[in-house]
Parts: structure tokens; sequence; C-alpha cells
């Protein structure tokens, strides 16, 4: 395996004060292990120290990365936004009934009411202070159906501070 020798410093233009650096991190492709990967850097970032919000776009119900996070890793928050999660959060979080979980592929306007909700909550969680990193699970999916504009996800990323290291995207 031939390794290539950098010869030449890399010089890189922008603010090199690290307070305001920050991370977009997007995980993407065809099949699993997107929202797995995620998961292990937020097990990473736990493990330093660090706070973790993670937001889950277009799920519902008791997944095994909810379950696992909430019964092992409480310092991880956790939310879903699907149709059901916002309609039946409450009862869901708190008598774990439900032992399935949902996905929805063909959103209508009720998803797309919900993921309008959980981008408001991703707009304030990243720029609270209070998180260090901001996973964003099945956010392209969302911005693939159109559900949120593109442009505001880009600015979001633009805005993307207030201490947090970083954003990741799946």
């Amino acid at each position: 395996m031939a390794v290539t020798n950098i010869r030449k410093k890399i010089v890189v233009q922008g603010d090199d004060d690290r307070e305001h650096l920050g991370l977009v991190h997007v995980i993407t492709g065809d099949g699993k292990g997107k929202t797995t990967s995620s998961l292990g850097l937020a097990l990473r970032a736990v493990g330093a120290n660090l706070q973790v919000c993670i937001i889950q776009f277009l799920k519902s119900g008791i997944t095994g990365e909810l379950f696992a996070i909430e019964k092992y890793l409480p310092s991880i928050h956790i939310i879903q936004y699907g149709v059901d999660a916002i309609r039946e959060r409450q009862q869901k979080l708190d008598q774990f009934a439900e032992k399935t979980s949902k996905f929805t592929f063909n959103p209508d306007e009720e998803e797309k009411d919900a993921a309008r909700q959980g981008f408001e909550y991703a707009k304030k969680a990243i720029s609270s202070g209070e998180y260090d990193m901001v996973i964003l699970d099945e956010f392209n999916v969302v911005l693939k159906k159109g559900l949120i504009p593109v442009s505001e996800a880009l600015e979001l990323m633009k805005e993307e501070g207030g201490g947090v290291l970083g954003v990741k995207i799946t």
C-alpha cells in the first residue's frame, strides 16, 4: 500500500476560535447502518462526558435504540417526531405498551407537520447551548421527500453553533 507524504502545509481560511467550530457530519447511503453509525458517535460523545440530543424524524414507536437509550443511557436525550409519536408521546413513554415501531416512507400532511415540529425542535436544540452533539436521524429522508426545504436546512447548518460541537444527519 502506497503512503502519500504531504509536503506542503495546508492552510484553511476561517475562524480559528474553537468555540465557533462545529462539524456537520452527513451519514447517507442505501440500506442499513446509518442510524447505528450515529448511535456509535453518540455513545463516544457520552463517554467523553458530552451532552447529546437525538431527534428522530418520521419514526414512531418503541424502536430498539429508543428503548436502549431510555433504559441504559438516560443522559442522551432522544425524541421522536413521527405522527404516532406526537399523537401518543406521553402514553408511549409512560407505559411502554407498544413493542413495535413504525417508519413512514410515503408521508402525508400529518407527516409534513410532524417533520416541521421536529425541525423547529432541532433548531432550538442546536442553538440552545445545552447539547454538544445533535443527531438528526432520518433527516436526509425528510429533505429528499421535500418535507423541509433544503434551503432551510442549509441555513440552519450555517447558523450551527451555540456550543454545539457537531450536528450529525442520517
